[in-house]
């Protein structure tokens, strides 16, 4: 096979200016809650200062301030109208105090000889953070909550052995911390950080930790410590055992260098690959930050019992966790923000939708979350319902490993095992080192030029699969309403201003049969299937998928329901011969500018390897004009669209239902459905 190496992009150098913010609490009592200083600092924009040139530099700042119900507010704005050798500028200062019941404004003109040219060049990005209300219940915790789920996590008190399904229901389940938190707006709340330094060029990132936070179970304060063990614990290539969910991310953003203690409360970690979402992409929790483990633990009990061990730092402590079985939490009344309203949270793992409902209706359980059929019945009932996200029914193509490079090795690849096998074999991978094919096709937006008929082939193949499905049918039939058709992997087809109505696929049997039969494939083919869902809804939306394939293009498929975190491990080796049904998280085109892994680029599993998605992803996390990201995303969007490497059908609206006992309203927001516990702490009794 062709071994061309596609370029793999590098890190320009960006001066970067990121203030961080410092938050000061004190604690509060008989329910009450208080907050006693917060600074925001918005972003600032430089603009390109050249030799003889007119420019304009505005550097904005507000400094805001709360004590005990009084306001302060500074705006401080600087103006620079000229910067050139031997003149002076005019620089304004305004600043605007709000204090009860009177406004000052100051107005100061400053005139400075320029006496150097600076030739700083970038949009910085400065991220906003505010104050974490300290709260106390009155009268303390009482009572308890059951939670019904058809998940409760994968155990583990080791970072080394938390895979996928362990590390995420620990970052939302309410008993671990990590270092910041969010809100809707993109404001960041400090949490066990109370402040974070980017150096200019992103190469090194510090980490300020809160004092005197502590353990559950009296395993003491939480220190620099315990943030070196848990993060070199969890990166692959520091701990080549480790299982974490995170650990090829970590590996891939910081290397092997590991976390460097400066103090007992501040750390340092080496940037190997800056990106702009360095900050929100791992150290914010909303299902997929990384949360700290106690370094005591291990050292004290050894690797087997520190597994069996759940220690953290958060506002509940795990009194039990088992697999299939339950999660319980009970207060924690040493915790250093928030101690509970509710006493206990049982969270008990009952597969079945039914069941749940019958549990909701007798009173035997107070929160669930359900297909969304069952959603009349419980509000009638009194339940109160929420939405908590949403995401896409998807598939993907996943023989298509068509990246010639790996960039976890960074190195070209020249062996792999299920393109090998399936190229010829299943119509919908192209052998595209076939007479007169170009691999090169792959690397722009659109085909600039010709393609063979292996590769077009395979894209028609692709395409008549999405056309047999009915989209909105599923969306009345299986998801009650709840929910709308999707189209194009990991697009929010509703809300993102990236969607166009041309990739909407409408329901055309007839048209899809023409293109099979341009294919070559009129009566259809066998091909291998992964649809390891637990959840039967998820079930049922994949088999309305594959029985439309069956019935409408004589496409057989066989099923592989192999658990998801032994799957992966498959598919990050690239040795997989099914394709993958599943559930890929949206966010409603809240972070269209963002990178969200649109070709997994840290691991090239789930067939979204690609040269130019992997190259397009990499340029938008080094891209900090927002403008510019939009830009490149809609870029992926239209490439993927056109080749069709995978395809959406509907997207799943997350519904919560809760008991009307109970009030659950919060300062922070998650966009990913499946984190639905999040954040327990925030339960209060009616």
């Amino acid at each position: 096979m062709s071994t061309k190496r596609a370029r793999s992009p590098g890190w320009r150098t960006a001066a970067v200016i990121l203030l961080g913010a410092l938050a000061f609490i004190a604690a509060a009592c008989g329910g009450e809650e208080t907050v006693v200083t917060v600074k925001v600092v918005e972003t600032v924009i430089v603009e390109k200062v050249v030799a003889g040139e007119t420019v304009k530099v505005v550097e904005t700042v507000i400094v805001e301030k709360v004590v005990a119900g009084e306001t302060v507010k500074v705006v401080e704005t600087v103006i620079v109208e000229k910067q050139v050798p031997g003149e002076t500028v005019i620089q304004t200062v305004i600043v605007e105090k709000q204090v009860p019941g009177e406004r000052v404004v100051e107005t100061v003109l400053v005139e400075k000889p320029i006496t150097q040219i600076v030739e700083l060049v970038q949009t910085v990005v400065v991220e906003k953070m505010v104050a974490v209300p300290i709260s106390r219940p009155a009268g303390g915790s009482s009572g308890s909550v059951t939670l019904v789920s058809d998940w409760v996590g994968s155990p583990s008190g080791y970072p080394g052995r938390c895979p996928t399904g362990c590390y995420e229901i620990l970052d939302f389940s309410g008993w671990m911390e990590g270092m910041l938190r969010q809100d809707n707006q993109g404001n960041l709340f400090p949490f066990l950080a109370t402040a974070w330094e980017l150096t200019p060029d992103i190469s090194k990132l510090t980490f300020h930790l809160r004092e005197g936070v502590q353990f559950h179970k009296g395993w003491g304060e939480f220190s620099a410590e315990d943030f070196k063990y848990t993060i070199d614990t969890a990166n692959s290539v520091i701990n080549l055992d480790s299982t974490h969910g995170q650990s090829s991310g970590l590996a891939t953003t910081f290397g092997d260098t590991g976390v460097r203690i400066v103090d007992r409360y501040t750390v340092e970690l080496d940037i190997k690959q800056p990106t702009v979402d360095v900050i929100s992409s791992r150290w914010v929790s909303y299902g997929h930050g990384m949360t700290m483990f106690s370094k005591r633990v291990f050292d004290e009990l050894g690797l087997d019992q520190a597994k069996e061990t759940f220690v953290g730092t958060g506002s509940y402590q795990n009194q039990a966790w088992r697999a299939e079985d339950r999660m319980v939490m009970r207060s924690f009344g040493d915790h250093w923000r928030k101690v509970p309203a509710i006493e206990e949270v049982r969270a008990i793992y009952v597969p079945e939708a039914q069941s749940q409902v019958a549990m909701f209706l007798t009173g035997e359980a107070h929160i669930l979350k359900v297909p969304a059929q069952f959603i009349p019945e419980l509000a009638a009932a009194g339940g109160v319902v929420s939405k908590t996200g949403q995401r896409n029914y998807e598939w993907w193509f996943t023989q298509n490993y068509i990246d010639l490079w790996d960039p976890v090795k960074e190195e070209a690849v020249t062996d792999i095992p299920a393109y090998e096998r399936a190229k010829g074999v299943t119509p919908y991978v192209a052998d595209h080192d076939a007479p007169g094919c170009n691999y090169d096709v792959y690397l722009t937006k659109l085909p600039e030029g010709p393609v063979c008929d292996e590769i077009e082939n395979a894209r028609l193949v692709r395409i008549a699969m999405s056309l047999v499905i009915d989209r909105q049918g599923m969306v009345d039939t299986i998801m009650g309403g709840y929910g709308y058709p999707a189209y194009v992997n990991r697009l929010d087809s509703n809300y993102s201003v990236l969607h166009r109505e041309e990739w909407e696929w409408a329901f055309d049997p007839d048209r899809a049969r023409e293109l099979m039969a341009q294919a070559g494939v009129p009566d259809g083919f066998e091909h291998n299937l992964w649809i390891g869902q637990n959840s039967p809804v998820r079930q049922e939306l994949a088999y309305a998928v594959i029985g439309a394939w069956e019935e409408e293009l004589g496409i057989v498929s066989n099923l592989d329901l192999t658990d998801y975190g032994r799957k992966k491990d498959e598919w990050a080796i690239r040795d997989v011969d099914s394709m993958a049904m599943t559930i890929s998280t949206t966010d409603g085109g809240a972070r269209d500018n963002m990178p969200k892994g649109y070709s997994n680029w840290t691991r090239p599993w789930l067939g979204g390897a690609n040269p130019f998605s992997r190259i397009t992803t990499g340029l938008m996390q080094e891209e900090y004009d927002p403008a510019k990201r939009l830009q490149m995303a809609a870029d992926w969007f239209e490439h993927y669209a056109y080749w069709a490497w995978g395809g959406a059908a509907v997207t799943e609206i997350g519904l919560r239902v809760n008991s009307p006992k109970l009030v659950w309203e919060s300062p922070y927001s998650t966009w990913i459905a499946w984190a639905w516990w999040y954040p327990l702490e925030e339960l209060t009794w009616k």
